[in-house]
């Protein structure tokens, strides 16, 4: 059985009721997935830069396994373009 590559993210010390908790939450979901990637990227192609970075997984299945709603609505705000 292949399992996917995974890291363990601790939010445990987070308030995620806060604007700031649930943006920590994102930037360590986010370095989570880059070191993730990273490490797959140097497993399969022997360096990380024959491998764009437009490849990287998306972050939003580790938002959805945390089950929280605010921080759902946060990152989906951060996925649409600027407004003008």
């Amino acid at each position: 059985m292949n399992e996917q590559p995974s890291i363990k993210v601790n939010f445990g010390d987070l308030d995620l009721n806060t604007d700031a908790g649930r943006l920590e939450l994102l930037t360590r979901l986010k370095k989570g997935a880059d070191r993730v990637f990273l490490e797959q990227a140097l497993t399969l192609a022997g360096t990380p830069t024959t491998i764009p970075r437009a490849a990287a997984p998306p972050l939003r299945p580790a938002v959805d396994k945390v089950h929280h709603e605010p921080l759902s609505a946060l990152f989906a705000a951060t996925l649409r373009p600027p407004a003008r």
